[in-house]
């Protein structure tokens, strides 16, 4: 029976990309991908939407190809909140996207972290970077707002 082909490295072929050439193109090392085509590594959210854009084909897409069942991603993305009223004060949240094997996601939206954009812009940088999991994100939040812990 033939091994099915890793998604990225059918993303690649399909548009007509050598290793190579495709790492050039991404700005990744050639070992970085190949790690991520023979599946010993999984490439952080940002790198999967970097390949999808230059392979010019959508996430959703990648995340259709056969994939290991235990192969999930995470995409943590800045988001402004607005109150009710118009001249209360603009907060930004986070939002998750989780996307399984099968194109399966959900989508979930921590709101009120911060009126600091450029902090929590960061925070889902690194979160998106680390592929932090979504249970670990109180623990992460606390840690980077210390204001956010509980009173003993």
């Amino acid at each position: 029976m033939k091994k099915p082909q890793n998604p990225f490295r059918e993303a690649r072929q399909r548009a007509s990309f050598t290793q190579e050439k495709a790492a050039e193109r991404l700005d990744f090392s050639l070992r970085s991908l190949q790690a991520y085509e023979s599946g010993d590594t999984i490439p952080p959210f940002d790198r999967a939407i970097q390949m999808a854009q230059v392979y010019q084909c959508s996430l959703y897409e990648l995340a259709q190809l056969p994939w290991p069942k235990e192969k999930t991603m995470y995409l943590y993305e800045p988001v402004r909140i607005r109150g009710i009223h118009p001249q209360g004060p603009i907060l930004y949240g986070l939002a998750v996207r989780e996307i399984r094997s099968g194109g399966m996601s959900s989508f979930t939206v921590v709101p009120n972290i911060s009126a600091d954009q450029e902090l929590v812009r960061r925070l889902a940088e690194r979160c998106t970077r680390e592929q932090i999991l979504p249970e670990r994100l109180p623990e992460v939040l606390c840690a980077t707002f210390p204001e956010l812990k509980q009173p003993p």
